[in-house]
C-alpha cells in the first residue's frame, strides 16, 4: 500500500513536469512572433449604444509598417465584421457616418467619410501634405477636427543653385535639434509643432485654428457644446 502510495505520487509529479514543460514550450514568445501578432485600439461606440467600431491592427512584415482596418460589432458582442480600410474612427453626432483616416490623394492619409448603412465609397474630405489624427466631429456635425503636425522652417536656410535635370546630387545635410528624432518603421521624424484644424464634413479646405511654436491639442482636446470653442491643453514653455 505504501509503495502504490509513493508510486502514484511520483506519477502526479512526473505529469505536472511534463505539464509545465508543455506549457513553457506554448507559452514561450519569439522575437518573430511579433509579425503576427494583432492589435485591437480606438473603440467607438455609436451615440444610440448599440454598435462599437474598432481598429484591427497588424504588422506587414515585407513592407515594415503598421496597417489597419475597421471592424464594426453589436454591442452585445455578436455580429463582429470587417467595414472597410482605415484607422481612428469617429462616429458622427447623428450616428450616421463615421469619420476615419486611410491613405488618399495627394499622398499619406487623408481624412474619409463613409455612411455606414449606405453602399458605396467613402468620401475623401481632406488633401493634406501631412498626416492627421485625434479627428473629432463638432457637436452639429458640421465640421471635423483634427490634430496635423505643421513643419518647422529651416533656421539654417541657405538658398542653392537650381539642381540640374536628372542631376545626381549628394543628399542636403539633416539638422536635428530634437531628442527624439527618429522611430521604427517611420525613420526621420519632421520637426515641427502639432495644430489643430478644421474642415467641413462634406470636404473642402482645412483651417489651421492654433498658432505658435508650442504643440497643441496632442494630450486632447474638446468642442463646447455651442461650437464657438475648442478647449485644448498646450505647454507653453520654451525648451
Amino acid at each position: 500500500m505504501f509503495k502504490k502510495q509513493i508510486f502514484t505520487i511520483g506519477l502526479a509529479i512526473l505529469l505536472v513536469n511534463v505539464a509545465w514543460s508543455q506549457s513553457e514550450e506554448i507559452t514561450t514568445l519569439r522575437l518573430e512572433d511579433y509579425f503576427n501578432m494583432e492589435f485591437v485600439s480606438s473603440p467607438q461606440i455609436s451615440p444610440d449604444g448599440n454598435q462599437i467600431i474598432y481598429t484591427r491592427r497588424w504588422i506587414n512584415k515585407y513592407e515594415d509598417r503598421t496597417e489597419s482596418d475597421l471592424w464594426i460589432m453589436d454591442a452585445n458582442g455578436k455580429n463582429n465584421r470587417f467595414l472597410m480600410k482605415g484607422g481612428s474612427p469617429a462616429w458622427s453626432p447623428d450616428g450616421k457616418k463615421v469619420a476615419f483616416v486611410k491613405e488618399g490623394e495627394p499622398q499619406g492619409e487623408q481624412v474619409f467619410v463613409k455612411y455606414i448603412d449606405l453602399e458605396g465609397p467613402a468620401t475623401q474630405v481632406t488633401r493634406l501634405d501631412e498626416n492627421p489624427g485625434d479627428i473629432r466631429w463638432s457637436p452639429d456635425g458640421k465640421y471635423i477636427s483634427f490634430v496635423m503636425i505643421v513643419p518647422e522652417k529651416n533656421k539654417w536656410d541657405i538658398k542653392m543653385p537650381k539642381k540640374p535635370k536628372d542631376a545626381k546630387w549628394t543628399e542636403e545635410p539633416r539638422i536635428v535639434e530634437d531628442l527624439v528624432y527618429r522611430r521604427d518603421r517611420q525613420g526621420f521624424l519632421k520637426e515641427g509643432y502639432d495644430h489643430i484644424f478644421i474642415v467641413p464634413a462634406e470636404g473642402g479646405t482645412a483651417r489651421q485654428i492654433t498658432e505658435g511654436n508650442w504643440d497643441h491639442g496632442s494630450g486632447g482636446y474638446s468642442w463646447t457644446k455651442d461650437e464657438k470653442y475648442i478647449l485644448f491643453s498646450s505647454l507653453r514653455i520654451e525648451e
